[in-house]
């Protein structure tokens, strides 16, 4: 597995989609590039693309793209929440379509952690919301321990920063 962060996104370059995303994401950042000359960073845009389809984090954190304006972060796969609750000993599940993660907390309580409330679903003609007893939804992609601590999880450490996916 090989974690890079662009932005708030984290891609799993060992995974065919992630890294068309990536890919996608850097030529849209050179595109969108104000003022600058295009054909200056052409080499660069290659060789960025090259490092992703080659799935080499350690060179891509280690560039100095567009003059900076670009960077590329490794992440360790112990930064996901996932990886972390089931390192702590906690039994967790992931969701398939989702950035949606499910555990078994201290008290035995199924908690969902994720980015986004789940979309309604059909019953009958009409519409009837996912009901969750706890969850914890958080904005962007980033959650801190002490929050899933304070939600029963208190086998992980405190003030750590973790990644949904």
């Amino acid at each position: 597995m090989t974690l890079i962060q662009l932005n708030e996104e984290i891609y799993d370059l060992t995974i065919t989609g992630l890294r068309k995303m990536l890919h996608d994401e850097v030529s849209e950042f050179f595109k969108n590039m104000d003022g600058e000359d295009h054909e200056e960073y052409r080499a660069e845009l290659e060789e960025i693309q090259t490092l992703i389809s080659e799935q080499n984090g350690v060179e891509l954190e280690a560039g100095f793209w567009a003059n900076g304006e670009i960077e590329f972060l490794t992440v360790s796969e112990t930064a996901y929440v996932l990886k972390a609750l089931q390192e702590a000993g906690y039994t967790t599940t992931e969701s398939s379509v989702s950035r949606s993660i499910y555990a078994i907390n201290d008290l035995g309580n199924e908690i969902r952690i994720s980015d986004h409330e789940r979309p309604a679903f059909e019953v009958n003609g009409s519409y009837e919301k996912h009901e969750y007893e706890n969850q914890i939804i958080v904005a962007g992609n980033e959650i801190n321990s002490n929050l899933l601590i304070k939600n029963g999880f208190s086998e992980l450490e405190e003030n750590l920063k973790y990644y949904l996916g």
